[in-house]
């Protein structure tokens, strides 16, 4: 995606008549209400992170954690952090939300198809990762042994 918003035009959402030059700005002046919902996007984005703690329990090497804690948030947010400056350099104020759908309209579905699976299956692993384990079952019958050969 970020490549296609690079080769592109101009992003979906900008007018499509006249040159397009990209209207970013490295600094504003908020409103209370446009900071709140730029802060608690930041917070929202690490939302998965509580996940971690009950992978610690299932790890073969539990003293990794750490160690993999810290390189899995680095990768996210060089990741977040690269994604981001490059959309909103070449798509300015005119960024859609989600910004897949900055790319056009091939590339929005392109994009979705790969999100859509995605997601899906972290549905799915946070579902099995947040569920609690059910307690053990009493036996109720005894198992049949039968005696050893001699």
């Amino acid at each position: 995606m970020t490549i296609a918003v690079g080769l592109q035009d101009r992003p979906a959402a900008a007018p499509q008549e006249g040159v397009f030059v990209s209207d970013y700005k490295l600094v504003q002046n908020p409103s209370f209400t446009s900071a709140a919902s730029a802060l608690s996007s930041l917070v929202f984005a690490y939302a998965g992170t509580p996940a971690f703690f009950s992978i610690v329990s299932e790890m073969r090497e539990p003293r990794h954690y750490t160690r993999s804690l810290i390189i899995c948030q680095s990768v996210m947010t060089a990741v977040y952090i690269s994604i981001g400056i490059v959309v909103y350099y070449y798509c300015g104020s005119y960024v859609s939300s989600p910004a897949l759908g900055s790319a056009g309209p091939v590339m929005k579905k392109v994009a979705y198809g790969f999100a859509l699976p995605a997601l899906i299956v972290t549905t799915c692993l946070v579902t099995h990762v947040s569920t609690p384990p059910s307690p053990p079952q009493p036996a109720t019958q005894e198992c049949y042994c039968p005696e050893p050969f001699h």
